[in-house]
């Protein structure tokens, strides 16, 4: 019952309905607090309750859920120290107790969670060490995110431990000390960050990747630094790029990119080196599994080079509507490209600082890799949401059929213009229609059309998904993600989501367990 405007509390009667295996109240208007009877829900697996008004301490009662696996309440104003009867769902998977209130000491007991893929604590209230013991949960691999929090002292070299881990947010906190030499054994690190403490010394060697590509996730660490001996690059000596010889060892084909030509004119010129000067800055400090890895980037007086991780299935504008024969595009395929650049585009509004603005989402800026992952490209007109974006820029221009009404009614520019082109680039997806389809009438585009189509959803569907479209639940999948695309193209920009909120809706409509399935099938070819 996700998105419903659900007001009120929710109803203690729930814990009647003993056959439930899932809750989804998501993205409601639902105050007060959690009924005690929810922990009578013995064959619950997964329960999401992420809002904004939840209150008071969690019920004990929900550690008597023991095959609960996912536990989502995001972004609500829980108070108080985690439970400790929470420690009894042995099958826990996914814990997700993100933007609360919670404070205290986070407590030893998480460690006793074996089965967690991903555990998010961030922006909460906890003070204190960091467990060691954190480092006991070897599964967790999706993420571990103890951010915007008031924990100190130094990171525990027990976090070593977690070699499957990708993502690790310990940022804005007041840690300290040294990074444990046994950190450098994270060699699954696709994202870290460190930044806002108060860590000296030396990087561990295996992240000198992730601070070359993403330098703004390690900011606001005065004393730390790599040393010449690990790099040639130093924070305190200036910034300079990967040697030739690291560059080898990254064992992967990259492809070098030509970014502008010498033969411009010399009015456009200095219009384009504060562009390439942009992309370049952009690009090589932010890090994320859905974005396009850049390895080096050489920048001259009227040219520029940028080497790109190569991308074997090229864009996703090329496989909608370039490729002849039309490559298959199953639902599994269409939802993972959803949802990865909805993470990336997440990333750069809400985890970046400050955050970055892309102004030119678009299928042909989305690049697959050989397991068609999405990867965004192309920042030559993003810009830092920083407060100083405005319409004045002709940098932010953008594409026709892309654009947001707001570029020619507004002077002051939001991170509202990506989640409209994101909308209209979802549309495109599950429609497999051009941005100016020629099945359209005359001069209209996509945005036009399917408000013309408004409460069909079912008829915006691509007819090539074929017999899945017949099963009735991934139907109603699809018609979900064309509905997220419908509230992201909303005219005013208030009116639409955050890409955060776009996330949390993809999440919404696919059960957990199917997007690992998913990622193991692929995993295996």
């Amino acid at each position: 019952m996700t998105e419903n405007k659900l007001q009120g509390r929710i109803p203690w009667s729930l814990g009647h309905c003993k056959n439930l295996s899932s809750i989804n109240l998501s993205m409601n208007q639902l105050n007060g607090s959690l009924p005690a009877e929810l922990g009578q829900l013995s064959k619950i697996q997964k329960l999401n309750l992420s809002s904004k008004a939840l209150a008071s301490p969690l019920p004990q009662e929900l550690g008597k859920t023991s095959l609960l696996f996912s536990l989502d309440l995001s972004f609500n104003s829980f108070n108080g120290s985690l439970p400790d009867q929470l420690a009894s769902p042995k099958k826990l998977q996914c814990l997700i107790l993100e933007g609360k209130r919670f404070g205290g000491s986070i407590p030893a007991w998480l460690s006793d969670l074996r089965q967690l893929l991903q555990l998010n604590l961030g922006q909460n209230q906890f003070q204190g060490r960091i467990p060691s013991s954190l480092g006991n949960l070897e599964n967790l691999e999706i993420g571990l995110n103890l951010g915007n929090n008031k924990l100190s002292g130094t990171i525990p070299e027990g976090l070593g431990n977690l070699n499957k881990l990708e993502r690790m947010d310990l940022s804005s906190n007041n840690l300290s000390g040294i990074i444990p030499s046994t950190l450098d054994s994270l060699l699954s690190l696709e994202a870290i960050n460190i930044s806002n403490n108060q860590l000296t010394g030396c990087i561990p060697k295996s992240w000198l990747k992730l601070w070359n590509s993403s330098s703004s996730s390690f900011t606001d660490n005065p004393n730390l630094c790599a040393t010449e001996k690990q790099s040639t690059f130093c924070k305190c000596k200036g910034d300079l790029p990967l040697s030739d010889k690291e560059i080898k060892h990254l064992g992967k084909v990259y492809i070098v990119i030509t970014v502008i030509g010498a033969t411009i004119q010399l009015n456009r010129k200095h219009r384009e080196e504060r562009s390439i000067s942009r992309k370049f800055k952009t690009a090589g400090q932010i890090c994320h599994r859905n974005l396009v890895k850049v390895l080096e980037i050489w920048q001259m007086k009227d040219r520029g080079f940028v080497l790109y991780e190569y991308m074997s299935n090229e864009s996703l504008n090329d496989v909608l509507h370039e490729m002849k024969p039309p490559p298959v595009l199953g639902w599994d395929i269409r939802y993972n490209i959803a949802i990865g650049t909805a993470h990336a585009l997440s990333y750069l509004h809400h985890d970046c600082k400050p955050g970055i603005l892309h102004g030119d989402i678009k299928p042909s800026n989305i690049l697959l890799d050989s397991d068609m992952e999405p990867h965004i490209s192309d920042f030559g007109i993003a810009q830092p949401m920083d407060g100083s974006l405005t319409t004045d820029s002709s940098s932010l221009m953008g594409t026709l059929g892309y654009i947001a009404p707001e570029r020619g009614q507004s002077t002051r520019m939001t991170e509202k213009i990506d989640v409209y082109n994101y909308g209209v680039m979802l549309l495109e997806l599950i429609m497999r229609k051009k941005v100016r389809d020629s099945s359209f009438a005359e001069r209209m585009e996509i945005v036009r059309w399917v408000k013309s189509y408004s409460g069909r959803e079912d008829a915006m569907i691509d007819v090539e998904l074929g017999d899945e479209v017949t099963e009735a639940a991934i139907k109603g999948d699809m018609v979900g993600m064309v509905r997220i695309g419908l509230k992201c193209i909303e005219d005013k920009a208030e009116d639409r989501p955050s890409m955060r909120e776009v996330v949390e809706m993809l999440r919404a409509i696919r059960p957990l367990e199917a997007l690992f399935k998913f990622r193991v099938e692929i995993c295996q070819v």
